[in-house]
């Protein structure tokens, strides 16, 4: 087929994990002891995810007869070509300039004190929050000219869709066969894994283990507007058909961020016991949450800030990030959207 698996590349230097063996060596060994063909379980699985696609792709047709795939490029190749354009503008920049930022960033000590792998890993969580915060920013469907909140939760499921394709890709050591005038096979599953390896901590083994870093972050900002999607046209004092959306870029995008940044640089107060992390951060992500919180409220909504809702969940969201050591990204932002409808109901029922 296209794909097939990459042959052993000839040694060279990786990273070290905790047992002293190498990363890469192991993802060497995975590569060229397995067969790479599809054994029964695989052929039934692949066989029911085609399944599955197809009756979504049968359900979702409307009256006239078009898909939801057929809906979505109308929506962005027609009525929104503009918002289409100016979104995609905006995404390119934003995600060029933080890798090109980030490559800049010394790999070593030599000359330049090495930037530890927890604050890179956050520059994707600022390049998250600045990419997805502007089109859900507005009090209309159609917000400064992007594309609506619609077309921004389709995107997001298409591009949790490409994330489980090239982890697919990745873990497999998957290469293009290209004849050798071009160059010969090109290992993608290496060059992906290689990539990945700048950003990964005792979270994310990489090689042949799936890495769930990136899909979290993504599910962090899409599951929130997933999830508040019936509630868009309620009433404007519903803090959650206001503010819900925006739970993952507050609670992930922002507040983990600083709350990672001044922990590591300026924290020397353990949370708690045995915890590496620091109750420096912690404040520090509870009030940015907070004044997150209420700078998006302002440009959503464009009305008075519903503190009684945005503190109780900016609050409880840092407890959360520092409470746990595991990767959190999924989770924090919907324990920020339960406190805040929580909080947004007991406001309610008090007036």
């Amino acid at each position: 087929g296209f794909f097939a698996a990459a042959p052993a590349p000839p040694p060279r230097g990786a990273r070290r994990r905790a047992s002293g063996v190498s990363a890469r060596a192991s993802y060497r060994a995975h590569l060229s002891d397995r067969a790479f063909r599809f054994d029964a379980r695989e052929r039934l699985g692949a066989a029911l995810l085609v399944a599955v696609l197809l009756w979504f792709e049968y359900v979702s047709r409307d009256a006239r007869g078009d898909d939801a795939a057929t809906r979505l490029a109308r929506r962005l190749l027609s009525l929104e070509r503009a918002s289409t354009f100016r979104t995609a503008t905006l995404w390119a920049t934003a995600f060029l300039g933080t890798v090109c930022v980030v490559a800049r960033v010394p790999k070593n000590g030599k000359g330049k004190a090495r930037v530890p792998t927890v604050v890179l890993r956050k520059a994707y969580h600022v390049l998250a929050a600045a990419m997805f915060a502007p089109p859900l920013c507005g009090a209309s469907e159609r917000i400064n000219g992007l594309v609506s909140r619609e077309t921004l939760a389709a995107a997001y499921a298409v591009a949790l869709a490409a994330f489980a394709a090239l982890e697919v890709v990745r873990t497999r050591g998957a290469s293009v066969r290209l004849p050798k005038a071009l160059g010969g096979p090109v290992r993608v599953g290496e060059t992906i894994d290689a990539l990945f390896e700048k950003f990964l901590d005792h979270r994310d083994a990489g090689g042949a283990t799936v890495v769930l870093s990136h899909v979290s972050l993504l599910v962090a900002v899409a599951a929130p507007l997933w999830l508040t999607r019936g509630s868009l046209g309620a009433a404007r004092h519903d803090a959650v058909a206001t503010f819900g959306p925006f739970a993952g870029i507050v609670a992930v995008g922002i507040g983990d961020t600083c709350a990672s940044v001044v922990g590591v640089r300026l924290g020397k107060t353990p949370a708690f016991r045995h915890s590496r992390k620091t109750a420096e951060g912690a404040f520090a992500g509870a009030a940015a949450n907070a004044a997150a919180s209420w700078a998006l409220w302002r440009a959503s909504a464009g009305d008075a800030v519903s503190w009684r809702a945005i503190l109780p969940a900016s609050l409880g969201a840092a407890w959360l990030e520092t409470a746990t050591e595991q990767s959190d990204n999924a989770f924090v932002p919907l324990a920020y959207l339960a406190l805040l409808g929580c909080a947004s109901r007991g406001s309610l029922s008090l007036k």
